[in-house]
């Protein structure tokens, strides 16, 4: 199964896969930037300095080429334009025990056993088994400051 991954197919899905999202960055700064023209158009149209006329049609053609844009970034982002890997699920069942060891104790810092809150069953306490995953502290700051950069990065479409 890991071999699929390493396939030319695979690398080629995978360097497809690349092109794709750079081209989406590509799309929403593009989209951005006319949203901006478009807002532009408006406060010019709010001084006085273009006429209601001027506006409308720069204002159309702006919507049309927004539309058009949004219209290839939800074509690239839809269900069917992600590409069909193997699943990775089944490499699992190709490790040996001792590589399924070492992978969960990369993966899982510990695993809490304890007794189900209120599950007893013929005066039988159940329990609970939760894996907590491992959580470098340096790591998961840079992925919290990541998700807040992407969070200030969202403009709200108007």
């Amino acid at each position: 199964m890991i071999e699929m991954w390493k396939s030319p197919r695979a690398l080629n899905i995978a360097q497809s896969d690349d092109d794709r999202m750079e081209r989406i960055g590509k799309i929403s700064s593009e989209m951005a930037q006319l949203q901006q023209q478009k807002n532009e158009a408006l406060r010019m149209k709010l001084r006085g300095e273009v006429d209601l006329q001027t506006y409308r049609s720069v204002a159309r053609e702006l919507d049309a080429a927004h539309d058009q844009l949004d219209g290839e970034h939800k074509s690239l982002t839809s269900e069917a334009a992600m590409p069909e890997l193997p699943d990775p699920s089944l490499a699992w069942e190709d490790l040996s025990t001792i590589d399924r060891r070492a992978l969960t104790e990369m993966l899982v810092d510990k695993i809490v056993v304890a007794p189900h809150p209120h599950k007893i069953v013929d005066g039988r306490r159940h329990y609970t088994i939760r894996a907590i995953p491992y959580q470098d502290p340096q790591q998961e700051a840079e992925r919290l400051k990541a998700v807040h950069e992407t969070r200030v990065k969202i403009v709200p479409r108007v």
